[in-house]
Protein backbone atom coordinates (compact mmCIF):
# COMPACT_ATOMS: atom_id res chain seq x y z
CA UNK A 1 0.00 0.00 0.00
CA UNK A 2 1.57 3.28 -1.15
CA UNK A 3 0.31 5.37 1.75
CA UNK A 4 2.77 7.08 4.07
CA UNK A 5 2.89 5.58 7.55
CA UNK A 6 2.17 8.98 9.12
CA UNK A 7 -1.10 9.11 7.14
CA UNK A 8 -1.86 5.51 8.09
CA UNK A 9 -1.40 6.43 11.75
CA UNK A 10 -3.69 9.46 11.48
CA UNK A 11 -6.43 7.47 9.73
CA UNK A 12 -6.11 4.76 12.38
CA UNK A 13 -6.34 7.27 15.23
CA UNK A 14 -9.48 8.89 13.83
CA UNK A 15 -10.99 5.50 12.96
CA UNK A 16 -10.74 4.15 16.49
CA UNK A 17 -11.80 7.46 18.03
CA UNK A 18 -15.04 7.56 16.00
CA UNK A 19 -15.67 4.23 14.20
CA UNK A 20 -19.01 5.48 12.87
CA UNK A 21 -17.55 8.53 11.13
CA UNK A 22 -17.74 8.51 7.32
CA UNK A 23 -14.73 7.89 5.08
CA UNK A 24 -15.31 11.23 3.36
CA UNK A 25 -15.07 13.27 6.55
CA UNK A 26 -11.84 11.53 7.60
CA UNK A 27 -10.48 11.95 4.05
CA UNK A 28 -11.03 15.72 4.19
CA UNK A 29 -9.23 15.87 7.53
CA UNK A 30 -6.25 13.81 6.34
CA UNK A 31 -5.99 15.15 2.80
CA UNK A 32 -6.37 11.89 0.84
CA UNK A 33 -9.17 10.43 -1.24
CA UNK A 34 -12.20 8.79 0.45
CA UNK A 35 -11.56 5.54 -1.43
CA UNK A 36 -8.07 5.35 0.09
CA UNK A 37 -9.48 5.93 3.57
CA UNK A 38 -12.20 3.33 2.99
CA UNK A 39 -9.72 0.71 1.81
CA UNK A 40 -7.44 1.29 4.77
CA UNK A 41 -10.33 1.23 7.28
CA UNK A 42 -11.46 -2.11 5.82
CA UNK A 43 -7.95 -3.37 6.50
CA UNK A 44 -8.24 -2.15 10.10
CA UNK A 45 -11.58 -3.89 10.57
CA UNK A 46 -10.07 -7.15 9.33
CA UNK A 47 -7.44 -7.35 12.06
CA UNK A 48 -7.66 -7.64 15.84
CA UNK A 49 -5.26 -4.91 17.00
CA UNK A 50 -6.66 -1.70 18.46
CA UNK A 51 -5.15 1.80 18.68
CA UNK A 52 -3.53 1.13 22.06
CA UNK A 53 -1.61 -1.81 20.56
CA UNK A 54 -0.71 -0.09 17.27
CA UNK A 55 0.31 3.36 18.54
CA UNK A 56 3.71 2.43 20.08
CA UNK A 57 4.91 0.43 17.03
CA UNK A 58 7.75 1.82 14.92
CA UNK A 59 7.24 2.18 11.17
CA UNK A 60 8.61 -1.24 10.22
CA UNK A 61 6.59 -3.05 12.89
CA UNK A 62 3.54 -1.01 11.89
CA UNK A 63 3.78 -2.11 8.25
CA UNK A 64 4.32 -5.70 9.28
CA UNK A 65 1.35 -5.67 11.68
CA UNK A 66 -1.05 -4.24 9.11
CA UNK A 67 0.52 -5.75 6.01
CA UNK A 68 0.99 -2.37 4.34
CA UNK A 69 4.30 -3.01 2.63
CA UNK A 70 4.64 -1.24 -0.71
CA UNK A 71 3.05 -3.08 -3.61
CA UNK A 72 2.31 -2.00 -7.13
CA UNK A 73 -1.08 -0.41 -7.64
CA UNK A 74 -3.19 -1.63 -10.53
CA UNK A 75 -4.11 0.97 -13.10
CA UNK A 76 -7.47 2.53 -12.32
CA UNK A 77 -10.15 1.69 -14.86
CA UNK A 78 -12.29 4.40 -16.47
CA UNK A 79 -15.61 5.25 -14.82
CA UNK A 80 -18.70 6.73 -16.48
CA UNK A 81 -20.16 10.21 -16.17
CA UNK A 82 -22.30 9.68 -13.08
CA UNK A 83 -24.51 12.66 -13.92
CA UNK A 84 -25.45 10.90 -17.18
CA UNK A 85 -26.14 7.66 -15.32
CA UNK A 86 -28.32 9.49 -12.81
CA UNK A 87 -30.29 11.24 -15.54
CA UNK A 88 -30.88 7.93 -17.34
CA UNK A 89 -31.99 6.27 -14.10
CA UNK A 90 -34.89 8.73 -13.85
CA UNK A 91 -36.42 7.30 -17.01
CA UNK A 92 -39.12 4.58 -16.73
CA UNK A 93 -37.91 0.96 -16.47
CA UNK A 94 -34.22 1.96 -16.27
CA UNK A 95 -31.86 -0.43 -14.49
CA UNK A 96 -28.22 -0.04 -13.55
CA UNK A 97 -27.30 -3.29 -15.23
CA UNK A 98 -28.74 -2.23 -18.58
CA UNK A 99 -27.04 1.15 -18.40
CA UNK A 100 -23.76 -0.56 -17.53
CA UNK A 101 -24.07 -2.86 -20.56
CA UNK A 102 -24.75 0.07 -22.87
CA UNK A 103 -21.85 2.04 -21.44
CA UNK A 104 -19.43 -0.89 -21.69
CA UNK A 105 -20.14 -1.13 -25.40
CA UNK A 106 -18.56 2.31 -25.84
CA UNK A 107 -15.92 1.75 -23.14
CA UNK A 108 -14.82 -1.92 -23.09
CA UNK A 109 -11.99 -1.23 -20.62
CA UNK A 110 -14.28 0.45 -18.07
CA UNK A 111 -15.15 -0.68 -14.56
CA UNK A 112 -17.03 -3.91 -13.97
CA UNK A 113 -20.69 -3.95 -12.94
CA UNK A 114 -19.93 -4.19 -9.21
CA UNK A 115 -17.72 -1.09 -9.28
CA UNK A 116 -20.29 0.60 -11.54
CA UNK A 117 -23.16 0.11 -9.09
CA UNK A 118 -21.04 0.97 -6.03
CA UNK A 119 -19.70 4.07 -7.74
CA UNK A 120 -23.17 5.28 -8.63
CA UNK A 121 -24.47 4.79 -5.08
CA UNK A 122 -21.46 6.68 -3.72
CA UNK A 123 -22.10 9.52 -6.16
CA UNK A 124 -25.78 9.81 -5.24
CA UNK A 125 -24.87 10.19 -1.57
CA UNK A 126 -23.14 13.44 -2.48
CA UNK A 127 -26.26 14.98 -3.98
CA UNK A 128 -27.59 18.12 -2.35
CA UNK A 129 -30.23 17.14 0.21
CA UNK A 130 -31.68 19.67 2.62
CA UNK A 131 -32.13 18.28 6.10
CA UNK A 132 -31.72 19.32 9.71
CA UNK A 133 -28.26 18.58 11.06
CA UNK A 134 -28.07 17.05 14.52
CA UNK A 135 -24.81 17.72 16.36
CA UNK A 136 -23.43 15.42 19.02
CA UNK A 137 -21.88 16.90 22.19
CA UNK A 138 -18.15 17.47 21.82
CA UNK A 139 -18.14 16.52 18.15
CA UNK A 140 -17.64 19.67 16.07
CA UNK A 141 -16.37 23.21 16.52
CA UNK A 142 -17.23 25.60 13.68
CA UNK A 143 -14.75 28.42 13.07
CA UNK A 144 -14.56 31.40 10.72
CA UNK A 145 -13.56 35.03 10.45
CA UNK A 146 -16.34 37.59 10.53
CA UNK A 147 -16.81 39.67 7.43
CA UNK A 148 -16.74 42.85 9.49
CA UNK A 149 -13.52 44.28 10.92
CA UNK A 150 -12.90 46.68 13.82
CA UNK A 151 -10.84 49.82 13.44
CA UNK A 152 -7.74 50.13 15.62
CA UNK A 153 -6.64 53.76 15.80
CA UNK A 154 -3.11 55.05 16.20
CA UNK A 155 -2.56 57.11 19.36
CA UNK A 156 -0.18 59.39 17.50
CA UNK A 157 -2.62 60.17 14.73
CA UNK A 158 -1.15 57.74 12.19
CA UNK A 159 -3.17 55.52 9.86
CA UNK A 160 -5.60 53.07 11.40
CA UNK A 161 -5.43 49.30 11.11
CA UNK A 162 -8.38 46.93 11.10
CA UNK A 163 -8.56 43.90 13.37
CA UNK A 164 -9.96 40.62 12.11
CA UNK A 165 -12.64 39.02 14.29
CA UNK A 166 -12.49 35.24 14.80
CA UNK A 167 -15.73 33.44 15.72
CA UNK A 168 -16.02 29.84 16.95
CA UNK A 169 -19.26 28.00 17.76
CA UNK A 170 -19.72 24.54 19.29
CA UNK A 171 -22.19 22.49 17.29
CA UNK A 172 -24.18 21.06 20.21
CA UNK A 173 -24.41 23.86 22.79
CA UNK A 174 -23.82 26.85 20.47
CA UNK A 175 -21.31 28.19 23.01
CA UNK A 176 -19.58 31.05 21.22
CA UNK A 177 -16.03 32.36 21.37
CA UNK A 178 -15.02 35.69 19.78
CA UNK A 179 -11.43 36.92 19.56
CA UNK A 180 -9.68 39.65 17.55
CA UNK A 181 -6.29 39.38 15.85
CA UNK A 182 -4.38 41.77 13.59
CA UNK A 183 -4.48 39.62 10.43
CA UNK A 184 -5.80 36.42 8.89
CA UNK A 185 -2.33 34.92 8.57
CA UNK A 186 -1.53 31.37 9.67
CA UNK A 187 0.10 32.58 12.90
CA UNK A 188 -2.98 34.56 13.96
CA UNK A 189 -5.32 31.78 12.79
CA UNK A 190 -3.47 29.26 14.97
CA UNK A 191 -3.40 31.69 17.90
CA UNK A 192 -7.19 32.00 17.69
CA UNK A 193 -7.57 28.22 17.99
CA UNK A 194 -5.21 28.03 20.96
CA UNK A 195 -7.14 30.78 22.77
CA UNK A 196 -10.45 29.13 21.86
CA UNK A 197 -9.46 25.72 23.27
CA UNK A 198 -8.33 27.42 26.47
CA UNK A 199 -11.66 29.26 26.64
CA UNK A 200 -13.57 25.97 26.23
CA UNK A 201 -11.37 24.10 28.69
CA UNK A 202 -11.24 21.16 26.28
CA UNK A 203 -11.03 20.10 22.64
CA UNK A 204 -13.74 18.82 20.25
CA UNK A 205 -13.25 15.88 17.90
CA UNK A 206 -13.37 17.95 14.70
CA UNK A 207 -12.78 21.57 13.72
CA UNK A 208 -14.87 22.71 10.76
CA UNK A 209 -13.41 25.66 8.88
CA UNK A 210 -13.76 27.46 5.60
CA UNK A 211 -11.13 27.06 2.88
CA UNK A 212 -9.03 30.12 3.70
CA UNK A 213 -5.29 29.82 3.04
CA UNK A 214 -4.46 29.65 6.74
CA UNK A 215 -6.38 26.35 6.89
CA UNK A 216 -6.30 24.87 3.38
CA UNK A 217 -3.45 25.42 0.95
CA UNK A 218 -5.20 24.03 -2.11
CA UNK A 219 -7.69 21.47 -3.34
CA UNK A 220 -6.76 18.90 -5.92
CA UNK A 221 -8.97 16.43 -7.69
CA UNK A 222 -8.63 13.66 -5.12
CA UNK A 223 -6.67 15.41 -2.40
CA UNK A 224 -6.98 18.25 0.07
CA UNK A 225 -3.73 19.96 1.10
CA UNK A 226 -4.08 21.23 4.68
CA UNK A 227 -1.77 24.00 5.88
CA UNK A 228 1.00 22.02 7.68
CA UNK A 229 1.21 24.46 10.59
CA UNK A 230 -2.54 24.31 11.10
CA UNK A 231 -2.53 20.51 10.93
CA UNK A 232 0.35 20.36 13.43
CA UNK A 233 -1.57 22.61 15.81
CA UNK A 234 -4.72 20.47 15.67
CA UNK A 235 -2.71 17.26 16.07
CA UNK A 236 -1.08 18.75 19.18
CA UNK A 237 -4.59 19.09 20.65
CA UNK A 238 -5.64 15.60 19.45
CA UNK A 239 -8.28 16.90 17.06
CA UNK A 240 -8.52 17.07 13.27
CA UNK A 241 -9.59 19.53 10.55
CA UNK A 242 -12.79 19.03 8.58
CA UNK A 243 -12.80 21.83 5.98
CA UNK A 244 -16.10 22.49 4.24
CA UNK A 245 -16.64 21.37 0.68
CA UNK A 246 -16.43 23.95 -2.08
CA UNK A 247 -19.78 25.63 -2.81
CA UNK A 248 -21.49 23.80 0.08
CA UNK A 249 -22.54 26.63 2.44
CA UNK A 250 -24.67 24.33 4.58
CA UNK A 251 -21.49 22.55 5.73
CA UNK A 252 -20.61 25.65 7.73
CA UNK A 253 -24.12 26.97 8.44
CA UNK A 254 -23.44 26.93 12.18
CA UNK A 255 -20.38 29.16 11.72
CA UNK A 256 -22.21 31.59 9.43
CA UNK A 257 -25.08 31.93 11.91
CA UNK A 258 -22.56 32.38 14.73
CA UNK A 259 -20.80 35.13 12.77
CA UNK A 260 -24.12 36.84 12.12
CA UNK A 261 -25.09 36.72 15.80
CA UNK A 262 -21.64 37.97 16.86
CA UNK A 263 -21.86 40.89 14.45
CA UNK A 264 -25.35 41.85 15.63
CA UNK A 265 -24.93 41.17 19.35
CA UNK A 266 -21.30 42.23 19.87
CA UNK A 267 -19.79 44.25 17.02
CA UNK A 268 -22.84 46.46 16.57
CA UNK A 269 -22.64 47.46 20.23
CA UNK A 270 -19.03 48.51 19.69
CA UNK A 271 -19.70 50.56 16.57
CA UNK A 272 -19.11 53.92 18.30
CA UNK A 273 -16.23 52.78 20.51
CA UNK A 274 -12.66 53.84 19.77
CA UNK A 275 -9.94 51.21 20.29
CA UNK A 276 -6.20 51.82 20.26
CA UNK A 277 -4.98 48.20 20.51
CA UNK A 278 -6.17 44.71 19.75
CA UNK A 279 -5.69 43.78 23.42
CA UNK A 280 -8.08 46.55 24.46
CA UNK A 281 -10.61 45.31 21.93
CA UNK A 282 -10.35 41.71 23.17
CA UNK A 283 -11.16 42.77 26.73
CA UNK A 284 -14.50 44.14 25.52
CA UNK A 285 -15.10 41.18 23.20
CA UNK A 286 -14.67 38.75 26.09
CA UNK A 287 -17.17 40.64 28.25
CA UNK A 288 -19.80 40.81 25.51
CA UNK A 289 -19.20 37.19 24.50
CA UNK A 290 -19.95 36.02 28.02
CA UNK A 291 -23.12 38.12 28.03
CA UNK A 292 -24.12 36.41 24.78
CA UNK A 293 -23.44 32.94 26.20
CA UNK A 294 -25.63 33.52 29.27
CA UNK A 295 -28.45 35.14 27.30
CA UNK A 296 -31.54 32.91 27.24
CA UNK A 297 -32.51 31.12 24.05
CA UNK A 298 -35.68 32.28 22.35
CA UNK A 299 -37.01 28.82 21.40
CA UNK A 300 -35.13 26.56 23.84
CA UNK A 301 -34.82 26.43 27.59
CA UNK A 302 -31.66 27.73 29.20
CA UNK A 303 -28.73 29.45 27.49
CA UNK A 304 -25.54 28.55 25.66
CA UNK A 305 -23.44 28.44 28.82
CA UNK A 306 -25.93 26.22 30.66
CA UNK A 307 -26.27 23.83 27.72
CA UNK A 308 -22.48 23.65 27.49
CA UNK A 309 -21.89 23.02 31.20
CA UNK A 310 -24.63 20.39 31.49
CA UNK A 311 -24.27 18.50 28.24
CA UNK A 312 -21.01 19.21 26.43
CA UNK A 313 -18.11 20.16 28.68
CA UNK A 314 -17.67 16.58 29.89
CA UNK A 315 -17.49 15.23 26.33
CA UNK A 316 -14.56 17.42 25.25
CA UNK A 317 -11.07 15.96 25.15
CA UNK A 318 -8.72 17.27 27.84
CA UNK A 319 -6.22 19.99 27.00
CA UNK A 320 -2.57 18.90 26.62
CA UNK A 321 -0.14 19.79 29.38
CA UNK A 322 1.55 22.40 27.20
CA UNK A 323 -0.01 24.87 24.79
CA UNK A 324 0.96 24.72 21.14
CA UNK A 325 4.09 26.71 20.31
CA UNK A 326 4.21 28.12 16.79
CA UNK A 327 7.57 27.39 15.13
CA UNK A 328 9.12 28.94 12.03
CA UNK A 329 11.24 26.31 10.31
CA UNK A 330 14.02 27.49 8.03
CA UNK A 331 16.36 25.30 6.01
CA UNK A 332 19.87 26.18 4.87
CA UNK A 333 20.70 25.30 1.31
Amino acid sequence: MRLAVRLQREITRLHFYDPGQSDRVIARAIGVSPSTVGAFRNRLRGQSLDWAALQPLDDEAWRHALGTQDHSIAQRKPAPDWAWVHAEMQRPDATLEQLWREWRESCPDGVAYTQFSCGYRAWTRQLHVVMRRVHRPGDKLFVDFAGRTVEIRDRNGGPSTFAQVFVAVLGYSNLTFVHAVPTQTTADWVQCHVRCFEFLGGVPAWVVSDNLKAAVWRRERDQLIINPTYRECLQHYDTAPAPTRARRPKDKAKAEVGVQIAQRWILFRLRDRAFFSVEELNIELLKLTEQLNVHSFKKLQGCRRQRFEEGERGTLKPLPQMIFQLCDWRYEV
